[in-house]
């Protein structure tokens, strides 16, 4: 048998709209909603815990938020956490933590075109790197500068709070005519975008110029996810795009030494507006992830269901079903939307992040986001 999940906390009402993007750090699971609301869920909690009692929330725009992105390092003992959400008014807004609570920064200003973010922590420890698409068709590169200043008095001396500001060292464009970037994401090496029209760019992080573009197959059109696959060479070596294909979900591997599909993940389809063979799922797919060694593909789209792929066997490992009686609070889910738990987004956890104060989850986990305005986080099962 393949990996099997089951539940551990599902709180219905998490938000008051549908939930459109999920990010974790050690201490939380940030989640964002066209309801305006930031909110960080505490992830040391034990599963009987009651996670709409150990939950902040932070209104953030009137307008709803749709991303949401995370960063957190340690740099000389102090622990820096910012995140990074966009609202539909097109600003991209940021907190960072102070004593265990998150406090705005201004970094880019009031105004702003843009749609997805994306913070890259470089692992050679060189330079950290924020990216974030814009409406105009470019992604715009930011250097992520951390000072964290030392005073001196005598012998002793005192570490002040870090200060955290972006330095934009590049721009990507979309080519002629532009098309709307909806996804990126960063390496060492590389950073890939796709666009609305099916296209996806690997472009040199040094240089900021591409290396290959991948237009969609045929059925195929818009890309609203990408993912480079860990490995522990820290150089990735494959791209997973997901796509629209009609009404369903495409998944694509694409080699990144040599820019050529490598595979796909397919399970078979019963539409009939389909003539390919197989797609991922039969509704689009909004979100795939990775889990930390890049073992497994976890994917959640439209029809519901979030799937889990190996990566080595190119199968499907796992199917987990949403539905609203999953939810400990279903009254807050209405009538018409009873019968819709579309899967938003999706994240893997890493091992010992949920379960307790010391992190008591043996097992890797997921945490899910869908329209129905739940949050549904799960473990493997055999997990403490």
């Amino acid at each position: 048998m393949g990996k099997q999940f089951i539940t551990t906390q599902a709180p219905g009402g998490a938000h008051k709209s549908d939930v459109l993007g999920i990010a974790l750090t050690q201490k939380h699971t940030f989640s964002v909603s066209s309801d305006g609301y930031l909110k960080a869920w505490a992830n040391n909690i034990n599963e009987t815990a009651n996670p709409m009692e150990n939950v902040q929330a932070y209104f953030v725009d009137a307008l709803g938020l749709h991303h949401v992105a995370v960063y957190e390092n340690i740099i000389q003992g102090e622990t820096i956490c910012l995140v990074a959400v966009v609202a539909f008014s097109g600003q991209c807004y940021f907190y960072k933590s102070t004593g265990g609570t998150f406090s705005p920064v201004d970094l880019l200003g009031k105004s702003g075109n843009f749609w997805a973010p994306y913070f890259f922590k470089d692992p050679h420890g060189k330079q950290d790197v924020f990216g974030l698409t814009c409406s105009n068709g470019a992604t715009n590169l930011y250097h992520l500068v951390i000072e964290t200043p030392e005073i001196t008095h005598g012998s002793a001396s005192a570490i002040v709070l870090s200060t955290v500001s972006l330095d934009q060292y590049g721009t990507i464009l979309a080519g002629i005519p532009p098309s709307f970037p909806t996804c990126l994401a960063i390496t060492s090496d590389l950073v890939a975008v796709g666009y609305q029209s099916g296209l996806v760019t690997m472009n040199s992080s040094d240089t900021l110029k591409p290396i290959y573009s991948f237009t969609a197959p045929s059925q195929a059109s818009t890309v609203r996810s990408l993912k480079f696959q860990p490995s522990f060479e820290h150089e990735s070596k494959v791209l997973a795009v997901a796509r629209d294909a009609t009404s369903a979900g495409t998944i694509t591997l694409y080699d990144t030494k040599y820019g050529e599909i490598v595979g796909t993940l397919t399970q078979p389809t019963h539409s009939t507006s389909l003539t390919i063979a197989a797609v991922a799922h039969d509704g689009w797919i909004f979100e795939i992830d990775f889990n930390e060694d890049g073992s497994f593909l976890a994917s959640g789209g439209f029809d519901a269901k979030v799937r889990v792929w190996n990566m080595e066997s190119r199968e499907r490992e796992a199917t987990l079903v949403l539905s609203p009686s999953d939810l400990d609070y279903t009254e807050a889910i209405e009538a018409d939307e009873s019968d819709r738990s579309a899967v938003s987004c999706v994240k893997f956890i890493g091992k010992g992040v949920r379960g307790g104060i010391l992190g008591g989850d043996s097992n890797e986990g997921l945490v899910a986001g869908s329209f129905d305005k739940g949050i549904r986080w799960f473990r493997e099962a055999g997990g403490v």
